[in-house]
């Protein structure tokens, strides 16, 4: 291996406080003069930081294209996704740094993270993050649909019948993920297609219809 650049034994020390939060004040002052010349390609620092270790390696890490010192440099020298995940980085900055999705993932980046780094949300479900996990990094219902997650996984995930009939499910599909003949009036689903589905009388009297509404199904016990 080439001998590292002493930017880049810089950028070890930015990780190795990182990670410790344990030195003394002259390690901090020549951190910080290292952070301003490598940010500012050169120029002498103008002020003095008072960041904690963690936002100070941050403040490059975070950003999308790494500078010198940076994430693509520590990937270079060995880093794991999981060291840098520790020391603040976001999946962005790791993504464009070249780490592969798996290693984001073994790094324990979660689905919001991951969709901050333009990761579809077919991709992620491939990875193992389930619809539960795509609903709190908001992705939309349609969208979740759209990556192959059946009916039931979005029932799993608290996701509405009628949040499902609006994606495109369909009235087949919400009746196999389980939901209930309550569950499918608040869709505007008529008593006939609920009974063809398998619901009985009792269960659609129970979600609130009305008797005209089973007798037009067809049911004769009301």
């Amino acid at each position: 291996m080439d001998k590292p650049t002493k930017d880049v034994l810089g950028a070890h020390l930015a990780l190795w406080l990182a990670q410790t939060e344990k030195a003394p004040p002259s390690v901090w002052q020549a951190l910080q003069e290292w952070r301003f010349k490598t940010t500012l390609s050169g120029q002498p620092p103008t002020s003095q930081l008072t960041a904690s270790p963690s936002s100070f390696v941050c403040a490059e890490a975070c950003s999308s294209t790494p500078a010198k010192g940076g994430a693509a440099d520590l990937k270079g020298v060995g880093y794991r996704a999981s060291d840098l995940k520790r020391a603040g980085y976001s999946a962005s900055g790791l993504k464009e740094a070249g780490y592969r999705l798996s290693e984001l993932v073994r790094a324990g980046y979660n689905a919001s993270d991951l969709k901050a780094a333009d990761f579809s949300a077919s991709v992620l479900k491939r990875s193992g993050y389930s619809a539960s996990n795509l609903k709190e990094a908001d992705y939309s219902t349609f969208v979740v649909m759209g990556a192959g997650y059946t009916a039931s996984d979005l029932k799993r995930a608290c996701y509405s019948a009628s949040a499902l009939k609006e994606a495109g499910y369909s009235p087949s599909e919400l009746v196999r993920a389980g939901y209930s003949a309550s569950d499918m009036k608040a869709t505007d689903i008529s008593a006939s297609l609920l009974k063809q589905a398998g619901y009985s009388a009792s269960d659609l009297k129970a979600a609130g219809y009305s008797p005209d509404d089973l007798k037009e199904a067809g049911s004769t016990c009301i």
